[in-house]
């Protein structure tokens, strides 16, 4: 109960005025640069301060130069200098800064200014343990996948397998070590700009349970829930909380790939409907539509429908491409977010997740959500097969 109010007075204060700052922020950035080794040359700073991706470009003089932007709130910078040897990935934030590079050594960078820079080297350190862990224990288990491949001995072969699953135990086992610290740092930072981020990795990796997210998400500062990551943190949430078993799916406004308008609410008091979210490149989204074909035919005179729509695809072509050649056009199809070209239907990504993928949602004829799946296993399609049975054929739920 105390999380969910919690949630709530979080909802309450985004909406209101005076929840937010009073202190008019100085949103000016310099970044005093020197590069050890090398005098000439160009580096290129990249950040994303809204919805506009910024590329700096300066001449190195004598290995020194400065950058200044306008930037609202800390951000990730990536700087180049000609290679990976010579990149580096940082966190810039208003205020002046300063910056020590070497040359062909940029990741050995030392930043000074920068709070949130400081939080992530620091978080970086208590990883490390962990990170050490995780990279032997891949590594060997790369080295037992090599031998399996190559050594005839069954005997051997199936040492190596139980080898590589206890190795699968003990990445989990550091992973759950490195979420740890993820955690801890989020809960004891709460005006840290990183714990927003890590939050949502958290939940979606099960670490932590939604509710836990929503309760932790509470006691952060006002600052970082307005910031870029808090803003996607708290759609994240909404979506999440709006999407689970038991609620009324969350209509739209759309255009099929027949140019035809579609609605989720036109299907509503008639059809059971399945929204699956897929993409053309996505072999496990395809994998799956055999058997919903299946369940298409045997269910859709009796009011069953599929809307399937397919989330940061290449291109419209090669969409459409896929869709002739899954022989799913009897389907309603929509799209959003072409990687090339334009974008269609976005105001389906305000309350439908954008990823992971697969992932379906079965809507009852009341329009509310009764089946939710990720990848689907042989469990999975005789449970969606049995709720279509009791829905469309006998009634019972």
């Amino acid at each position: 109960m105390k999380a969910s109010i919690s949630y709530l007075l979080l909802l309450l204060c985004l909406s209101l005025v005076n929840c937010k700052p009073t202190k008019k922020q100085d949103n000016q950035f310099t970044l005093n640069g020197k590069i050890i080794g090398q005098d000439t040359g160009t580096i290129i700073i990249r950040y994303v301060p809204d919805s506009t991706v910024v590329y700096d470009t300066l001449q190195i003089i004598k290995g020194e130069f400065v950058f200044k932007g306008t930037i609202n709130e800390p951000l990730r910078a990536d700087l180049n200098a000609g290679n990976d040897l010579n990149s580096a990935v940082m966190y810039i934030e208003p205020g002046v800064m300063n910056l020590v590079l070497t040359k062909d050594k940029f990741a050995t960078f030392k930043l000074t200014g920068s709070k949130t820079q400081e939080e992530n080297e620091l978080l970086e350190k208590m990883e490390e343990p962990a990170n050490k862990i995780i990279l032997s224990l891949k590594e060997q288990y790369a080295k037992n996948n090599d031998l399996i491949n190559n050594i005839p001995d069954e005997a051997i072969k199936k040492q190596l397998e139980k080898g590589n699953e206890e190795i699968e135990i003990s990445i989990k086992n550091a992973l759950n070590d490195k979420y740890g610290i993820w955690l801890g740092f989020a809960k004891s930072h709460p005006k840290s700009f990183l714990a927003p981020e890590n939050l949502v990795m958290l939940e979606d990796r099960s670490y932590i349970s939604f509710d836990s997210l929503k309760q932790i998400a509470s006691t952060l500062d006002s600052l970082v829930i307005n910031s870029k990551t808090g803003r996607r943190m708290m759609k994240y949430i909404r979506i999440k909380e709006n999407t689970q078993i038991g609620a009324i799916a969350p209509d739209f406004k759309a255009v099929d790939s027949n140019d035809q308008s579609l609605t989720l609410s036109q299907f509503r008091g008639k059809n059971v409907v399945l929204i699956e979210l897929w993409a053309s490149w996505c072999g496990p989204c395809r994998q799956g539509f055999p058997f919903l074909k299946t369940l298409h035919r045997k269910y859709h005179q009796k009011g069953f429908e599929i809307i399937a729509i397919a989330l940061g695809d290449i291109d419209k072509k090669t969409w459409m491409s896929a869709v002739k050649d899954e022989g799913i056009d009897n389907w309603y199809n929509l799209a959003t977010q072409f990687r090339q070209g334009e974008s269609l239907n976005n105001n389906i990504l305000q309350n439908y997740p954008f990823g992971p993928i697969p992932q379906s949602f079965l809507i009852d004829k009341e329009g509310k959500i009764v089946g939710k799946w990720g990848f689907y296993s042989k469990a999975d399609e005789d449970d969606l097969d049995k709720i279509l049975d009791k829905l469309l054929i006998n009634n019972t739920i």
